[in-house]
């Protein structure tokens, strides 16, 4: 029997692989122009597809800027390097981002401050290779913020 089929059919899995990872592209955040990148784009482009901020403040080394629907944005050296946001959807359940990741290595903290009015603490659910980590209120399993990070 000819192996030559063989070595055909796994050649052509190959090259389809690398095609789909070639022109993979870029999925936008949630309530951020796709053209606003992580990590890439300068402060005075955001300025100019976001407008001014309804407030800005710095925080240690970066500065953050907040805008309407509970949208803010981090920068550091005037380049965009976090977005931070509120839900969307079924994005406020807990379970759906448990859903998303579940092939995916995650890291559940505790967080030192964010205890509410009776005393829980809030925690964080980290997807280091999505670059994206949710607050929750451990005992709803409400999600509160949704927060993505430049790679």
């Amino acid at each position: 029997m000819s192996r030559w089929p063989l070595i055909i059919l796994c050649l052509g899995l190959i090259a389809c692989g690398a095609q789909t990872n070639s022109h993979s592209k870029r999925i936008p955040l949630v309530g951020l122009s796709a053209s606003i990148r992580l990590g890439q784009t300068p402060i005075s482009d955001v300025a100019t597809e976001m407008g001014e901020p309804l407030e800005t403040y710095a925080i240690p080394a970066a500065v953050v800027n907040t805008y309407s629907e509970g949208r803010s944005l981090k920068f550091k050296d005037n380049v965009v390097k976090a977005y931070f946001r509120n839900p969307q959807g079924d994005e406020i359940h807990l379970q759906h981002w448990l859903q998303l990741w579940k092939d995916r290595s995650t890291k559940r903290d505790k967080l030192a401050q964010g205890n509410d009015a009776h005393g829980q603490n809030d925690y964080q659910l980290i997807s280091g290779s999505d670059h994206t980590t949710v607050i929750f209120d451990n005992e709803s399993g409400r999600v509160k913020r949704v927060m993505h990070y430049a790679p």
